[in-house]
């Protein structure tokens, strides 16, 4: 499906599965909000069902078989039947590797997630698509900023960010997820543009 980080638009994949479930984009319950970091954002469709199980027709037939969620501090992604069902050992691998690609799966040093408020400080926070942000860690080394919709989609980067002016205006308002990674850590903050 279109934006989908694993798998790649218009190309189908066929699949044995018999009795699939179908899975459907959607928000975060209400119920869940405070559990659940940056519950704004939702999760989206990576794969459909062209064809149903039974003679090409089922309930199953044009809806969601896998989605993908990138809520900036994790990723996910799940698919409705066991990857055995391929028909095609390749189209697992590829699948795999796309998952490990997109997941950022290595054997080198790991980063941390950091989720120590004084790393970062974002003011005035409402604000009006222009914001100043401080990193108190003077010794960060490379650095890049990227600020997210609540779908996931990037609207603003850059590199190199000690001490900076933003300057967003013109972008709908909203809250938006400012992360900022470094050679050691990233850190994700919530940004609320009036």
């Amino acid at each position: 499906m279109p934006g989908s980080p694993i798998g790649t638009e218009d190309v189908e994949i066929p699949v044995y599965s018999n009795s699939p479930d179908n899975l459907y984009n959607g928000d975060c319950p209400g119920t869940y909000a405070g559990e659940v970091s940056n519950p704004e954002i939702s999760s989206w469709g990576s794969y459909l069902f062209e064809d149903g199980p039974f003679s090409g027709d089922a309930y199953s037939k044009g809806n969601g078989c896998a989605i993908w969620l990138d809520n900036l501090i994790y990723k996910s992604f799940f698919i409705s039947f066991d990857i055995s069902q391929f028909t095609n050992n390749a189209d697992i691998n590829n699948m795999i590797q796309e998952a490990v690609d997109w997941f950022g799966i290595s054997t080198g040093t790991e980063t941390d997630l950091i989720s120590d408020e004084q790393f970062v400080t974002i003011y005035p926070n409402p604000n009006y698509g222009i914001f100043n942000i401080e990193i108190s860690n003077k010794e960060i080394g490379n650095s890049s900023i990227q600020i997210f919709n609540t779908q996931g989609r990037i609207v603003y980067e850059k590199e190199s960010v000690l001490n900076n002016r933003i300057d967003i205006q013109g972008i709908n308002a909203g809250i938006y997820f400012l992360r900022i990674t470094t050679d050691k850590e990233i850190k994700v903050t919530k940004v609320i543009i009036q």
